[in-house]
């Protein structure tokens, strides 16, 4: 105890005192008492605002000292690369990949590793018109030669890896940076490209390491790839096949080596979709754009029906074709019930799905139903799936929420509705108007809110179950749109 402290008695010690008319020597007593009692306060105030920086100095010290020793900057140099090469963003379409500088401002060590380790410097991007950068900048090409200068580093750091290369296709613009890219065109494993059939005539020479191309037509930058092909071993000849992919796909199947291909995204007709199914046995991944036809073609022989057998992921929107297919390995079936102006047939039936799934005896995982009614029937038909995914009218949805969140337990109002899908981790509704969004948070709200074990969307997430209202936000956040999205938000 210091003199402060000792001096500090105050003279009135009892709420009597407070209540009398100080003299003379009471006042000098309480002014003198002030007076060391206000200095008291200053040198104490002092003391915590002191200790309050020494404490905030020793937190960050403990943080910065804590980072040092932690688990993700021990890893071992070949992990810490395999992270990084598994994490970055993947080259698709008609996206420019961006370089992993990004990497470089985390610390020293990331910024040696990530300028060291040649895998993420494989991917290019040529740019021949104005485009967007990754800070949302408009940018426009150059030949300059700091660009040059980067390129050329850039592929100095590749090594000798394959390349994944994206241009768009006006070369007149950039001739020394497609120069550059063509002396290693040797490399080139991934080729992304938009524009017009002249591009080939520049790159006739044979590409060894080639495996992966995608083309896209040049009227409508940012229209989704005429095709994209994918094959399990290189082929020198796909340079060929995808200029007649820009010369026409309505008229015949690529000359490929199709019993080589794994994967398919893109355009074909229903005349052409069954001389695929038969080449390709190998697919693991097959996304078809069904092209109109000026005639309406003859259905195909049933009896040229195809077992993919290595099919993993399938998406499809006129479902008429599951009838000449079976999958026993697939988990990922898409279903959009949108049929192109001039097709002449019809677009998502559920039956036709139940047939499929039950003649290919496969464990489906996931299903997306996109403008495609769903019925009974076919959800009893895919009782294994964690993943689902809705768009359709909301009536149609409606009718099946008691199935999609069983009641809890301890729920007083809790019947006996099965859940159908007894796995489901992620559930998203797309389109659910107000109507209908309504009826799901009064669902909600009766089958978890109410529960005396946990409140609602903490049971929901208990039970790993996320809701989408709307999927053009991100699948954590709910959109603030109506009062019935507030109420559900305060489950």
């Amino acid at each position: 105890m210091n003199d402060y402290s000792s001096n500090l008695e105050p003279p009135l010690c009892s709420f009597a005192s407070f209540l009398c008319d100080p003299g003379e020597a009471q006042v000098s007593e309480i002014t003198a008492y002030l007076t060391r009692a206000r200095h008291r306060f200053q040198i104490m105030d002092a003391q915590i605002s002191a200790l309050i920086e020494e404490r905030d100095s020793l937190a960050e010290s403990i943080r910065m000292h804590e980072s040092v020793i932690s688990v993700i900057r021990r890893l071992p140099t070949e992990i810490l690369c395999r992270i990084f090469s598994l994490t970055l963003p993947r080259l698709a379409h008609m996206e420019i990949p961006p370089t992993p500088w990004s990497l470089a401002l985390v610390n020293r060590r990331w910024r040696d590793v990530a300028t060291t380790f040649p895998a993420l410097w494989t991917s290019f991007g040529v740019h021949t018109a104005q485009y967007r950068g990754p800070d949302g900048l408009t940018r426009s090409p150059n030949d300059t030669p700091s660009a040059l200068d980067r390129l050329t580093e850039q592929l100095r750091r590749s090594a000798d890896l394959p390349l994944h290369i994206t241009i768009e296709e006006n070369l007149s613009v950039l001739t020394e940076t497609f120069d550059i890219l063509m002396d290693v065109r040797h490399r080139w494993e991934t080729l992304c490209f938009r524009g017009t059939r002249s591009f080939f005539t520049g790159i006739e020479a044979e590409m060894v390491m080639l495996r992966r191309i995608c083309v896209a037509s040049r009227p409508n930058l940012m229209a989704k790839p005429l095709i994209s092909l994918e094959f399990e071993t290189v082929l020198p000849e796909l340079i060929s096949a995808a200029y007649n992919i820009m010369n026409s796909i309505r008229d015949k199947v690529i000359p490929c080596d199709w019993g080589r291909l794994t994967h398919y995204d893109g355009a074909i007709t229903l005349t052409t979709f069954p001389l695929l199914l038969q080449q390709a046995r190998e697919l693991v991944d097959c996304r078809l754009i069904f092209y109109s036809e000026r005639y309406a073609p003859q259905p195909p022989d049933r009896s040229q029906s195809v077992e993919l057998r290595n099919l993993q992921q399938l998406s499809i929107s006129i479902t008429e074709c599951l009838a000449y297919l079976t999958a026993p390995r697939l988990e990922e079936l898409a279903v959009d019930g949108h049929v192109p102006a001039g097709c002449h047939t019809s677009g998502g039936d559920p039956n036709l799905i139940i047939d499929f799934l039950a003649r290919s005896s496969c464990t489906l995982l996931r299903l997306s139903l996109l403008r495609c009614t769903p019925n009974f029937p076919l959800f009893q038909a895919v009782p294994s799936l964690i993943e689902l995914t809705l768009q359709c009218d909301p009536k149609y949805i409606t009718p099946f929420l008691p199935y999609f969140f069983p009641a809890a337990a301890a729920d007083e109002q809790a019947d006996d509705t099965p859940p159908l899908f007894p796995n489901l981790t992620a559930l998203s509704v797309e389109w659910l108007g107000t109507s209908a969004l309504a009826s799901a948070v009064e669902m909600l709200s009766a089958r978890f809110h109410m529960s005396h074990t946990s409140p609602g969307y903490r049971k929901l997430e208990f039970f790993g179950l996320l809701i989408d209202v709307d999927k053009q936000y991100n699948t954590t956040k709910i959109p603030h749109k109506a009062k019935s999205v507030f109420e559900l938000l305060t489950l």
